[in-house]
């Protein structure tokens, strides 16, 4: 079988959810291959800052080693994303995997309908530490035969 790009769960938000707060590597993305230069911490960003304006779209906004990724719905409510027993790594953004993978270029992406948090037990590396397309190195591909598992609790919480 071969190697998977990531192992994880897409949760699609209302586009009005568009903050959101997290305790992770930051603030800038990081992968399994680029965590040095990225802080374990407290962060807030918006998703519209998260997809980086890239000439042809393309893979952004990972953060490694999250702990909890908090997302406001309301005044009063905020919706929480907790990892249970190991970090979990996330991304959220205005446009869907698909939909970036398939854009040439950014104004070819559609208008965001709504934000897509996903949320990873496992992601590969992505590569092109050497040159410009080089491959991501063995150790950060993910086997396409092994097992991996994603915990995790979802709350709401009164602010």
């Amino acid at each position: 079988m071969p190697s998977l790009p990531a192992f994880g769960l897409d949760f699609p938000l209302k586009k009005e959810y568009s903050s959101f707060d997290y305790y992770a590597l930051g603030p800038l993305d990081s992968y399994p291959d680029r965590l040095a230069g990225e802080n374990l911490g407290f962060y807030s960003s918006e998703v519209s800052k998260e997809l980086l304006p890239y000439s042809i779209p393309q893979e952004c906004g990972n953060h490694e080693g999250a702990r909890f990724v908090e997302v406001p719905i309301d005044e009063t409510h905020v919706l929480v994303f907790e990892a249970m027993h190991r970090p979990f790594s996330f991304k959220y953004l205005p446009n869907d995997e698909f939909e970036i993978d398939e854009a040439m270029h950014m104004d070819e992406l559609p208008p965001s309908r709504r934000n897509h948090l996903t949320i990873y037990a496992a992601m590969r590396g992505i590569g092109g530490d050497d040159s410009w397309g080089a491959k991501v190195h063995p150790q950060y591909e993910l086997d396409g035969e092994k097992e991996y598992s994603l915990k995790f609790r979802v709350s709401l919480k009164t602010k």
